[in-house]
């Protein structure tokens, strides 16, 4: 998340826009930061994860329409 995009539904009411768009997340183990970079995944379960690009890239593909 880079803050180019606007926070889909889910996300909207768990999150909130700390300084130097850092976002503090509300997730199912407490508060988590989420810095600029980094991605916000929601599982099966509604848990949300945290990834670095790293290993979202490595466990996600992009699918082009």
């Amino acid at each position: 998340m880079d803050g180019s995009y606007p926070f889909p539904d889910w996300l909207k009411n768990r999150v909130t826009v700390m300084e130097n768009k850092i976002l503090q997340l509300d997730t199912h183990t407490g508060l988590v930061l989420v810095k600029p970079g980094q991605w916000v995944v929601k599982d099966r379960r509604d848990n949300l994860h945290v990834l670095d690009p790293e290993e979202f890239h490595r466990n996600y593909k992009v699918l082009s329409e």
